[in-house]
């Protein structure tokens, strides 16, 4: 789930200058995830979605920019990034708490990338500000912080059953780190795609989703392809989205030592995901007037595609707990809104 994408317009890897014409080339127009969808064409399955409740700002005068979200058994878990801090509504969408990083920046997070719900019910904040993890308990106490100088830059993580976390950090040849609660890496894994280590930096990146196991996923956010995991071994198999999406082609300019990638066009893949033992729920963008209004369900032991949720609106991050979705919309109004999926099919895996 789930900011990263702020960083895909433009990425300078080298600062230099040169008086000499910059040489321009393509990269990364042919990379194809092996295999193919097992259908490319929308089924629509039935869904009733209810407005549980619209969680407001928390204060009448913020600036509210809700960025991640993770739903949880006490309620909501939202972190704003014009505050800088994590809020906690209950069920009924009523302020509890909020907290910040009380070490450095006025109290407040400083970059946060990932916002997770653990397995024992405690928020897991990522911030790559201050390259660590903070463990929020359900009362809104800090209750531990795990470094991570050892695991490398990180984008998303993910907590499992046994405590330990998965790491998805900026390592072309083991990009996947299982990482122990005191931040010391226990095993490292490849892709289970070799054309992922020459993709370009700023068209690698990812949704990740976790069960309430050791089983996780990968979803592409540029391209068309998503892989499931139990513990950090892959599935014998590739996933396919129902709706294909080609890697973009990547501007590479070389300016003497200044090295500038440009993406020309982008066309969203996967927004945003969730996953359960039977189903992978994939938000997916694309194109036309459905974008990103759209739950696209496949089997997360096959491979296969199930059906499709149709949504009321356009999302850009999700969170589930149960039968309880928690979506944000972004822009100039934004919100976080809580809806049940009443009534909807719900294929079980292997069906």
């Amino acid at each position: 789930m789930t900011r990263m994408f702020a960083l895909l317009a433009l990425g300078v890897l080298a600062v230099g200058c040169s008086r000499s014409s910059p040489k321009v080339s393509l990269a990364g127009a042919s990379a194809s995830v092996p295999g193919r969808a097992t259908s490319t064409t929308r089924t629509a399955l039935p869904v009733r979605w209810n407005t549980q409740l619209t969680i407001a700002a928390p204060r009448a005068t913020a600036e509210w920019q809700p960025l991640w979200v993770a739903a949880g058994a006490n309620g909501e878990y939202v972190f704003d990034d014009a505050s800088g801090l994590l809020y906690a509504f209950d069920n009924a969408g009523r302020p509890r708490w909020h907290v910040g990083d009380l070490r450095k920046n006025g109290g407040r997070f400083q970059v946060v990338r990932d916002l997770r719900e653990g397995p024992d019910h405690r928020i897991w904040v990522l911030d790559v500000g201050t390259t660590s993890i903070s463990v929020v308990d359900t009362s809104g106490s800090v209750v531990r912080r795990i470094p991570l100088d050892s695991v490398g830059y990180c984008e998303k993580i993910l907590p499992l059953a046994n405590g330990d976390f998965v790491a998805w950090r900026s390592d072309d040849s083991m990009p996947f780190a299982l990482v122990n609660q005191q931040g010391h890496v226990v095993r490292t894994a490849r892709f289970p795609w070799s054309g992922y280590a020459a993709l370009p930096g700023v068209s690698r990146f990812g949704s990740m989703a976790s069960d309430t196991g050791n089983s996780w996923s990968f979803a592409f956010s540029d391209g068309d392809g998503w892989f499931a995991f139990d513990s950090m071994t892959a599935r014998p198999f590739a996933g396919h989205f129902v709706e294909p999406v080609a890697f973009p082609a990547v501007l590479k300019i070389v300016e003497g030592r200044r090295t500038t990638w440009k993406l020309p066009h982008r066309t969203m893949a996967a927004l945003a995901t969730s996953l359960d033992a039977d189903h992978l729920y994939v938000v997916f963008g694309g194109q036309g007037p459905d974008r990103a209004r759209r739950i696209d369900l496949y089997d997360p032991h096959s491979g296969r595609y199930q059906g499709t949720w149709p949504l009321p609106f356009a999302v850009n991050e999700v969170s589930r707990a149960g039968n309880r979705w928690t979506f944000i919309t972004r822009g100039a109004s934004p919100k976080v809104v809580v809806m049940t999926a009443d009534g909807a099919a719900q294929p079980r895996a292997g069906t």
